[in-house]
């Protein structure tokens, strides 16, 4: 089969075609609305707004899953508790999306090195729980930048986050 595309002609063998497709269909792709972006990111710190926030870097993927564009969404109103945050975050329904949540320590770092200007310059929580202690959960300090954990009571700010697969 012979195609031709911005003015270059390809040659690709039937035998070829048949066993790309096959592939294809049959992998498992994840289909959900997280997987695809409808437009490429913008630079790091400006609004994506078809994707309903700012444009935080790339995030690499956990537990081998595949990295993710970060986008920094709303911010809670004050402070509250981890589990308060944790719904919060959860119950959003922004820009037509309703896949926020609290961001993962490490893109609490990557947050803290691409915009921290986002951010007041006080503690906020994250989705983590502290490993060997389920009365704690981690935060990310951005007036200098360390991680610390507090006590699920305590009163932190909270700043949610959508992540895309790609």
């Amino acid at each position: 089969m012979e195609f031709e595309k911005n003015g270059i002609t390809v040659s690709v063998a039937d035998d070829e075609i048949r066993r790309l497709l096959v592939e294809r269909l049959s992998e498992k792709v994840d289909r959900s609305p997280l997987y695809f972006a409808t437009s490429l990111p913008p630079r790091i710190g400006e609004v994506w707004a078809s994707q309903g926030g700012v444009y935080a870097g790339i995030a690499r993927g956990r537990d081998g899953d595949r990295d993710t564009y970060l986008i920094v969404g709303p911010e809670y109103d004050g402070t509250a508790d981890w589990n308060t945050s944790l719904m919060w975050a959860a119950g959003l329904r922004e820009h037509g999306f309703t896949d926020y949540g609290l961001p993962y320590r490490k893109e609490q770092a990557l947050c803290f090195a691409n915009v921290p200007e986002l951010f007041k310059p006080e503690s906020y929580w994250s989705c983590e729980q502290h490993a060997s202690d389920s009365d704690y959960a981690w935060s990310q300090r951005f007036f200098y930048g360390c991680q610390y954990y507090w006590s699920k009571g305590y009163g932190l700010r909270a700043r949610a986050v959508r992540r895309i697969k790609i």
